[in-house]
């Protein structure tokens, strides 16, 4: 039986050593920008309007709504 130098690492520890410091930098480079750069529009484009509301239509309910009374 051989005696093993205990001062160096094996191959397939550097393999999982560099495999692991791979990983962790795809994770910050993930986590910095996870969608990519967000366009922002022109700015000369308007943004777009919401639905015109009747503020009459909007202050009464549209469905009869009655509520039990309780003690309390």
């Amino acid at each position: 039986m051989t005696d093993l130098d205990r001062g160096k690492m094996p191959d397939s520890k550097w393999f999982w050593a560099l495999l692991l410091l791979a990983m962790l930098v795809v994770v910050v480079v993930w986590f910095a920008n996870p969608l990519g750069s967000m366009k922002q529009p022109p700015a000369g484009m308007p943004a777009s309007q919401s639905t015109p509301v009747d503020p009459a239509e909007a202050a009464s309910p549209t469905v009869p709504l009655t509520l039990p009374k309780t003690p309390g």
